[in-house]
């Protein structure tokens, strides 16, 4: 096990780094939970490269999170998420607001992390890495709990989304940097 923290006074930032890593190793499978999904273009790219190379890669997000403008900002990804082969869980009837992962049945993540850019380039976060099959296999069993509460949202049902829907990320789109 490993402790990496965020220290943004001393601009050092391992836990994107960390993430990143177990993605682009990954060969089976990459589980992840987060209560705001909004990634930057080269966690987004490395998602979908590892769907591309046929790792399952699932990722767990509120349906309706607590913050309405994470909301609409994190759904600017969404097309090219599934268009990549990443499938979005969405979480229904309650917040999710877990920051977990899991990869290939050994490597495991748990911390205050979300996947955004304030959490893993701006604000002070800590995430333990573990390696270890036990604790892996458990957040499986926890990650497919979850996912029975879940609806997955389809590329189909994406791009039939209402036309407002669709300005409103638009227009909150240039924020996305900034959360």
């Amino acid at each position: 096990m490993r402790v990496h923290r965020n220290l943004p006074a001393d601009m050092v930032y391992p836990i994107r780094n960390m993430y990143l890593e177990a993605i682009d190793r990954a060969t089976q499978r990459v589980w992840l939970t987060s209560a705001y999904l909004i990634p930057d273009d080269t966690f987004t790219r490395a998602l979908v490269q590892a769907a591309q190379r046929g790792v399952d890669v699932r990722i767990i997000v509120p349906h309706f999170s607590n913050h309405i403008v994470a909301d609409w900002v994190s759904r600017v990804n969404y097309e090219e998420l599934l268009r990549g082969g990443v499938r979005l869980l969405r979480f229904e009837n309650a917040m999710v607001h877990a920051k977990t992962g899991t990869v290939d049945g050994l490597w495991s993540t748990i911390g205050t992390a979300n996947i955004d850019r304030l959490s893993l380039a701006g604000n002070y976060e800590v995430n333990m890495e573990i390696l270890d099959p036990h604790v892996a296999r458990r957040m499986e069993e926890i990650f497919l709990l979850d996912s029975g509460n879940c609806t997955e949202l389809t590329l189909e049902e994406w791009l039939a989304r209402p036309m407002i829907n669709r300005v409103t990320e638009g227009i909150l789109s240039p924020w996305r940097p900034l959360l």
